[in-house]
Parts: structure tokens; C-alpha cells; sequence
């Protein structure tokens, strides 16, 4: 809930509902307070409720959580204008109860008390605000140095001028230190500009005049202090100033008794989120009409979430699979035999046996070349195809043990290795070759050599006749 428009999120999924406070409280009526409690109530996942606002708008929530019987039923998240003052929980502590609430920490300014408190009008005469504004409406009178203005005609009696501060009767700004911390970056940034452009030459020299707005800027992002409160004080990276909070619980300690706990912590930036809202390989889909609420899908099997659009998942290219995240895509790891692999041994001791066997018929042949069993069997023809087994089997040594590959081969079509993927999950680095008909060329080597050698060795009178008889060609004639 805010004043210029709010936020409650429920925190076990990323529901939320806007609503906008009344912005003047004096103006602003219950019914206003009752219709937002129950637009909250009306959200059945969204009981985390953070409110942004001052001490009278919330005390009007509050009051409107105790007439809808809602008390307990939401846990609030305060901000630093409304968590610390008494205007809110008083009359309301059942309803505040558990609220947690941060605030920036701030340590006194030393000696700012005491120089405060002897601040008169005879010395502070450089403030004319001083006089007009907080001494008259501190001690209820009207000053005769001082003019007369909308705000003293209310102050009958005259200054006596024996007016002093007191430690009882004043309160001092909890928050100083900010001021004091912002004057004193300044103050060094300047006087470092000044040192490094103007050569410590005293007043302004031509290069600050008019002082660069961006050279300040750098100036101001590296200044390193200690503080008049005794804190460091120095920008981080993003340009932000030291992470200090009070972080605030309200919590019963008997019934009817209810106080705040006040627990400091100094967090180094960069500050962490203060939930995470969805798993990593989440991703997340708005609701309609509802900017800021969103439900988390998982990808699927195959896709990550978009690094740069976190509402969308992405499919990973082929040859590539999403990590556990599912954050980025990772190559898949080649897939190929291996020597030491039992599938390359028992194929390596298929093929040495069949090279052996192809030996051995090899030897046989040449042994008994001259022979009419050799010859009729067709020598040359056998040779060759003795020789394409022979490749055949060796050809398991050359995928297995990686055998470099012939020149002349290298030459007339250089090998190709390419990705192939027979399944989603696969990842084979093969030869292109492997993947199409082109290993089919080698088969028609015998089959061209076998017409050439008939073609060439035997005469067509020689050939065996193809004879074809149809029954109304055929004529059978007796001799004379």
C-alpha cells in the first residue's frame, strides 16, 4: 500500500493486488480504509502486505483491519516513515503485531545537542528562520525583532527574552547524520576538484567557472570520510551510500503488553534481494491485467530461460543441452568408439578374423593361380573382390584406431566430419559420407568390371542366346 499507489505480495507464489492509501488523512474516511482491507481480503494467497505511507494513513488501515475481523490475518512490512511511531500501534497493537519494519540507522551527531541548545536569538542571527519559525512556536510567543506573520498572529504574550532550550523540552531530529553526511560529501568532493583543477589556488580559478556538473559527480563518487557521527561513510559502485538499518519487530511479550525490538545490522552493498521469488530455471507469466504479479512455469526438457526476457523459455540449438539450471545450453559431449570400448574390441576381433580368413583364400589363389579351378573361377574378378573384403574388414582398424586416410583419397574427396544427431540427446561425430548413398559407389565397381571382362573375352557367337518363344511365333515344318 502506498500513498501515490502500493504493493502487497504473497510471498509463497508471486501474487499481489495494488492499492492506493488516501493521500490527505484529514479527508479521508473509513469507508475508504474498509474498502481497501477488503479489496486485500478478496486475495486469498496475498497475506504479505507491504505499506508505504505516514503514521495517520496507516493507523487508519489499521483501525479498518479491526472492524473486518482481519486481525492476524495479514503480516505487515513497515517502511520508515510509519513503523517507529507510537501513533500506529497505540489503540492497535493486536493488529501491528508481528510487523517488520526497517529503517535507515542513524547515530547522533556529536556535539550537534550541545551547540543546539545554546542557540539564542542574540546569536543565531544569521537564521532568520530561526527567529520566525522555531523559536516563536517553541516557547509560544512573538518576538519583537521579528515580523509579524501568519504563524505568531496566534501568540498573545511577547518574548521576554529570557527564553533558553532545554534537554527536556527539546527533540532533536533522529536522522542528522544524513544531513551532516550529505553537506560533508560535498564539502570534501569540492575541496578535491578545487585542489586537482585549480592548483591549490586560493577561491574559484576559470576551470570552476561554472563548476561541470559531471566532474562533480566523479569528485563526489570517490570521496572517503568519517562522519561527525563517527561512521565511515563512502559510495558504493551503483552510487549509493552505506547500507545501515534498524530492523524493527513488533512482538507481545505478555498479554497485553507489546513492544518493539530494535535488532542493527551494517550490510556491505550490494545489498541481496529480500526473497527470491522464483527457482532459476523458472520462468515467470503475468497476470492478466496485473503488472506486478506473475506465476513460475519450468521450461521443458529442451529449453532455458531467456537470458534477456525472464517471461520466456528458449529451445537449445541441436547438438546442445540445457544445464541443471536451465540457465545456459552446454555442448553434448562427442559420442565415438574408442578403442578400449568392448564394442571396439569385439569388432576389431571380428574383422582381424575375417582378414585373416581373406588371407588365407588370397594365398590359396595365388598359390594355385595357373590352375583350370582358378582360372574358370574368374582370377581377375576374384582379386578384386578378395581386395574390397580385405578393405572391408581393415576398415574397422581405420574408425577404431583413427588410421590416417591415403593421399590420393584426401584428395579426390577430403573426408568430412560432421555432427550427427539420430536422437535428441545424441551427439555422433561421423563422416558425412556415413549418412547418405555415397558409400554405395563402391558397388558398382564389380558389377562394370564383370561386363567388361565378358564383353572383351568372349566373342558374341560365344554368348550364351537369350531365347524367347511366344506361341503364335512358333511354326513347326516337316522336310519334303
Amino acid at each position: 500500500l502506498r500513498g501515490t499507489g502500493g504493493v502487497a505480495i504473497g510471498v509463497s507464489r508471486v501474487y499481489c493486488v495494488k492499492e492506493k492509501l488516501v493521500k490527505d488523512s484529514g479527508v479521508a474516511d473509513e469507508v475508504a480504509y474498509d474498502s481497501i482491507v477488503q479489496r486485500l481480503l478478496s486475495k486469498q494467497r496475498a497475506r504479505g502486505v507491504i505499506v508505504f505511507g505516514s503514521d495517520q494513513e496507516v493507523a487508519g488501515v489499521m483501525r479498518a483491519v479491526r472492524r473486518n475481523n482481519a486481525t492476524g490475518i495479514f503480516t505487515w512490512i513497515g517502511s520508515d516513515g510509519w513503523s517507529a511511531r507510537s501513533l500506529v500501534s497505540s489503540g492497535n497493537e493486536a493488529e501491528v503485531e508481528g510487523t517488520l519494519s526497517v529503517q535507515p540507522q542513524a547515530n547522533p551527531v556529536k556535539g550537534f545537542d550541545t551547540y543546539f541548545l545554546h542557540l539564542t536569538v542574540e546569536n543565531n542571527l544569521r537564521n532568520p528562520w530561526f527567529v520566525v519559525e522555531y523559536w516563536e512556536h517553541h516557547f509560544s510567543c512573538r518576538h519583537p525583532s521579528g515580523p509579524r506573520t501568519p504563524y505568531n498572529l496566534h501568540h498573545p504574550h511577547p518574548c521576554t527574552g529570557n527564553e533558553r532550550l532545554s534537554p527536556e523540552h527539546t527533540q532533536f531530529e533522529a536522522q542528522l547524520q544524513f544531513v551532516s553526511d550529505a553537506v560533508m560529501a560535498f564539502g570534501y568532493a569540492c575541496r578535491d576538484m578545487h585542489r586537482d583543477l585549480c592548483d591549490g589556488k586560493p577561491g574559484l580559478c576559470s576551470a570552476m567557472e561554472p563548476v561541470d556538473g559531471e566532474q562533480l559527480l566523479h569528485y563526489l563518487r570517490k570521496v572517503d570520510f568519517v562522519g561527525l557521527s563517527g561512521d565511515e561513510f563512502k559510495f558504493d559502485e551503483q552510487g549509493d551510500g552505506p547500507a545501515r538499518y534498524n530492523i524493527i519487530h513488533f512482538k507481545q511479550v505478555s498479554p497485553g503488553q507489546t513492544r518493539h525490538y530494535n535488532s542493527t545490522r551494517d550490510v556491505d552493498p550490494p545489498l541481496v534481494s529480500v526473497f527470491v521469488a522464483m527457482l532459476v530455471s523458472q520462468a515467470r507469466q503475468y497476470v492478466e491485467g496485473e503488472s506486478c504479479c506473475w506465476h513460475c512455469y519450468n521450461c521443458s526438457t529442451y529449453q532455458v530461460v531467456n537470458s534477456e526476457d525472464s517471461t520466456q523459455c528458449v529451445t537449445c540449438d541441436w547438438g546442445t543441452l540445457p544445464d541443471p539450471t536451465h540457465t545456459i545450453c552446454t555442448p553434448i559431449p562427442e559420442v565415438y568408439i574408442r578403442p578400449d570400448s568392448w564394442w571396439a574390441i569385439g569388432a576389431m576381433l571380428f574383422s582381424s578374423l575375417g582378414v585373416i580368413l581373406t588371407g588365407l583364400v588370397m594365398w590359396v589363389f595365388f598359390s594355385h593361380n595357373s590352375t583350370p579351378v582358378v582360372r574358370a573361377s574368374g582370377r581377375e574378378l576374384s582379386y578384386v573382390l578378395l581386395s574390397g573384403v580385405f578393405l572391408c574388414y581393415a576398415t574397422t582398424f581405420v574408425f577404431v584406431l583413427k588410421i590416417l586416410i591415403t593421399v590420393v583419397w584426401c584428395v579426390v574427396s577430403p573426408p568430412i566430419a560432421i555432427h550427427h544427431y539420430i536422437l535428441r540427446e545424441d551427439n555422433f561425430l561421423v563422416c558425412a559420407a556415413s549418412i547418405n548413398a555415397s558409400y554405395m559407389i563402391a558397388f558398382a565397381y564389380p558389377i562394370a568390371k564383370n561386363n567388361y571382362y565378358i564383353s572383351h573375352h568372349f566373342p558374341i557367337s560365344h554368348r550364351r542366346p537369350c531365347l524367347s518363344i511366344h506361341p503364335k511365333a512358333l511354326h513347326i515344318t516337316t522336310p519334303p
